[in-house]
């Protein structure tokens, strides 16, 4: 006979779903792990279009002289993701929210005046890192930078230096930095060279404009390199208005035994800025003749050679008619 003496099983309970997912809730956790950031300073939101923000306090280094008030003793942080989902999966921009953090450091990207300070923390960007060494990696690089720019060492540690600019001015472009560095290297005396630089009108108006210049360097001991450049340049016309499709691109390197102890070209914003960068860093002289020998007339070939005051070039390379 039953005599019901078994017990019922005790209610279920379910817990309450976590604010936050997953991905969100480890990188909030590993960055309230690092012991340079102020404990309770972590924020985390995500904004009407979708960026995921977290904003946080950082220490950095307390130094014996206060040489700079470049870098506070603690700096306020935004990582920004392009959504809740990617974080976990792309690195994310660093931006500084110090509404007088300093715009004039070369390792700053390009940015207009209103917008946040983004800073540059590697030259190919964050993901490298962020992929081998997660959220902490991008920590750890965050406090270097912030570290080597209050003490004035950004050369003597080798960060990439970035021109600080105003974006909004420029003509965007590309150039092959690995060649050019290759060529400099193999011709270690200085000196300089020419290419052809391809212009791309992306809209309307000089806004929209793209210079390609990753295009060879021409070897003006190749006549075939030579005709191609003389070429491209004659056809580059429209409606009579020259360089329409194509400009030709100065590289000038100084000699491998020059060693400079500063940079100077994140402030090349005028041609008076520039004239004064060129003789600082030793490349005016290599300029002036580059150029010297664009105004000859015939831009790449024998001739380019000779000095200006003897040169006889025909009319067909003459740079009016190019």
């Amino acid at each position: 006979m039953a005599t019901g003496s078994h017990k019922s099983s005790p209610k279920k309970t379910t817990a309450p779903a976590p604010k936050n997912p997953r991905n969100v809730r480890w990188e909030l956790t590993c960055l309230e792990k690092f012991p340079p950031i102020v404990d309770g300073s972590i924020t985390y939101k995500v904004l009407t279009d979708g960026a995921a923000h977290v904003e946080f306090k950082i220490k950095t280094d307390i130094l014996m002289r206060n040489d700079s008030d470049l870098i506070n003793d603690v700096e306020e942080i935004s990582f920004i993701f392009e959504s809740e989902d990617n974080i976990g999966k792309s690195a994310p921009t660093v931006y500084a929210l110090r509404h007088d953090f300093p715009r004039h450091l070369s390792h700053l990207n390009p940015g207009s005046v209103i917008s946040l300070p983004s800073l540059c923390l590697a030259r190919s960007g964050l993901q490298s890192i962020y992929d081998t060494s997660g959220i902490n990696g991008c920590l750890e690089r965050l406090l270097d930078w912030l570290n080597d720019a209050k003490t004035g060492s950004f050369y003597e540690h080798g960060w990439e230096p970035v021109p600080s600019i105003k974006i909004e001015k420029c003509v965007l472009g590309y150039i092959n930095p690995v060649e050019l560095q290759e060529y400099a290297a193999t011709h270690s005396n200085g000196g300089f060279a020419f290419n052809v630089a391809t212009l791309h009108f992306i809209g309307n108006g000089t806004d929209k404009l793209f210079i390609q210049a990753a295009t060879p360097l021409i070897d003006r001991e190749a006549p075939e390199q030579i005709d191609c450049a003389s070429q491209a340049m004659r056809i580059n016309k429209a409606d009579g208005i020259p360089f329409h499709t194509a400009i030709p691109s100065v590289f000038a390197w100084p000699p491998r035994s020059r060693i400079e102890e500063d940079t100077y070209f994140n402030r090349w914003q005028t041609m008076t800025e520039l004239t004064t960068g060129l003789h600082q860093t030793g490349l005016y002289d290599a300029v002036s003749e580059a150029f010297m020998r664009l105004d000859q007339g015939r831009i790449f070939g024998e001739a380019s050679d000779a000095d200006k005051r003897s040169n006889k070039c025909p009319s067909s390379y003459k740079m009016a008619q190019i």
